[in-house]
């Protein structure tokens, strides 16, 4: 297990949605292409040469992204309260939406285009 510790400036829970976007994952597995394991490991050592956009505690969509963050901490906790198939439906289908919301804002940080975000979509 990694324990990370970000720089003071750097909003612990906009880094968290940074790190599980679309956009992240899609670095990562570029960036670590041809490297199959049985049992998949995400290594510290390939973190650091990613690009990770300025996420400093200011701006409009870092509060966005932050509060949605919070939202998803939510919305899992809630997960293991669910009894009834609507009731799980209904919770994938926030999950979901608020998970497409941190990746738009996401795209927006590191500036990517239309094409490149359809790609992104189209891969992961």
């Amino acid at each position: 297990m990694y324990v990370f510790k970000f720089r003071p400036e750097v909003d612990p829970y906009v880094a968290l949605a940074i790190l599980q976007s679309k956009a992240f994952l899609f670095f990562y597995r570029v960036a670590n292409q041809g490297e199959s394991r049985v049992i998949p490991q995400v290594k510290a050592s390939k973190l650091s040469s990613l690009p990770f956009p300025l996420a400093t505690r200011s701006g409009a969509d870092l509060g966005d992204l932050r509060k949605l963050s919070l939202e998803m901490f939510r919305l899992s906790r809630k997960n293991a309260s669910v009894k009834t198939t609507q009731e799980e439906v209904s919770l994938n289908r926030l999950i979901q939406t608020t998970g497409e919301k941190v990746d738009r804002i996401v795209y927006a940080l590191y500036g990517l285009s239309e094409q490149e975000v359809d790609l992104v979509e189209r891969t992961v």
